[in-house]
């Protein structure tokens, strides 16, 4: 199965390797919604349902996402990513941890 992917590293962020907001902005705003973020995942997510309905499957089995995010990262930035998922229709959050060699 194949999952959305979010990376957060100290830059920016990324869905499905796509650019959508740099860090410190998201850092510095107020708002628990990241709008560049939130209207990509609600585009991807509406893709995915009519993609399950075309198959004959149930829609609502869709959203589920795998997020990265640098150890760096403050809480709040986590927290404002996990935010936009869930109210993008990706309630299903997995994290992803990459191990550096030598490190």
């Amino acid at each position: 199965e194949v999952m959305l992917t979010v990376v957060v590293d100290n830059e920016q962020i990324l869905v499905d390797n796509t650019p959508v907001s740099k860090t410190p902005d998201v850092m510095a705003q107020d708002s628990l919604r990241v709008g560049s973020m939130s209207e990509l995942l609600m585009e991807k997510r509406k893709e995915e349902q009519d993609a399950a309905m075309r198959r004959g499957e149930d829609a609502s089995e869709t959203g589920k996402v795998i997020v990265q995010i640098d150890k760096n990262i403050p809480y709040d930035v986590m927290y404002k990513v996990m935010a936009t998922c869930g109210a993008s229709g990706y309630g299903n959050i997995a994290f992803a941890v990459m191990q550096r060699i030598g490190g």
